[in-house]
């Protein structure tokens, strides 16, 4: 059965509607609630009845009025729209911060010690105040470089396991070896290698062991990464790579 979809007639700013895409398909707005119908509402006697019945108090208004506030609903959107990209631009700005401090084996804390502060004096002497408002939107405290860290090592650690899972025929090799620290705590490196999309792969996977170096604790470290691709303190080696599987 084929569903016609209909076209929104600028007539009907006359009954209060103008009109907006969501997912490619044109639908009437309300510009008095704000309200989305559907593409079958774009009929011109249901819109005449939703001003009837939910505005009544604006039924008789002529169409300048209902054009005013039909410009305020477009403005709104372009504002709406202007702040998610920009909300996404100042995190993937953090991201790429918080990249380059854990590329650099630097202290979380240099984000918002000595990177901001350097970025926002910069901007105010080459750019002005304006440039510096918008680079003080990027957050870089020692939480936030954390948390991005955290999430770069996590979605590594997906992206890793589901190629391992999806090698061919469901092979791959690993080597592994554990050692203590000097600061007595227990470490595990393992190199694994696979067959993904048709070329080889190799990445490290390094895993602090709790509390001893057996053959029991590294089993169970080893098969929880297989069996559910949980790995603790996962990290991939080497700067490149990492920034390959970022993007």
């Amino acid at each position: 059965m084929i569903i016609k979809k209909r076209k929104y007639d600028h007539s009907s700013i006359e009954y209060g509607f103008t009109s907006i895409v969501i997912n490619g398909e044109e639908r009437p707005q309300c510009v008095i609630c704000n309200k989305v119908l559907t593409n079958d509402s774009m009929k011109p006697a249901k819109m005449k009845q939703h001003l009837q019945n939910v505005h009544p108090q604006h039924k008789d208004e002529n169409k300048n009025f209902f054009e005013r506030h039909g410009n305020a609903v477009k403005k709104m959107r372009l504002v709406s729209t202007d702040f998610k990209e920009n909300k996404q631009k100042v995190t993937e700005a953090s991201y790429f911060v918080a990249l380059e401090i854990a590329t650099q084996k630097k202290t979380h804390t240099i984000g918002e010690n000595l990177i901001m502060p350097c970025s926002l004096k910069m901007m105010e002497i080459v750019l002005g105040d304006e440039m510096k408002k918008k680079i003080a939107a990027v957050s870089l405290s020692n939480s936030t470089v954390q948390r991005r860290i955290r999430n770069m090592a996590n979605d590594i650690k997906d992206q890793v396991g589901q190629e391992i899972k999806s090698s061919a025929f469901g092979l791959f090799s690993i080597q592994l070896d554990e050692s203590t620290d000097v600061a007595s705590c227990s470490q595990l490196m393992v190199f694994d290698r696979y067959v993904h999309a048709g070329l080889f792969k190799e990445d490290f996977l390094f895993c602090s062991l709790e509390q001893t170096t057996k053959a029991s604790d590294i089993l169970e470290k080893v098969s929880l990464f297989s069996t559910q691709r949980i790995f603790c303190g996962i990290v991939c080696v080497g700067a490149v790579q990492m920034e390959h599987q970022l993007r």
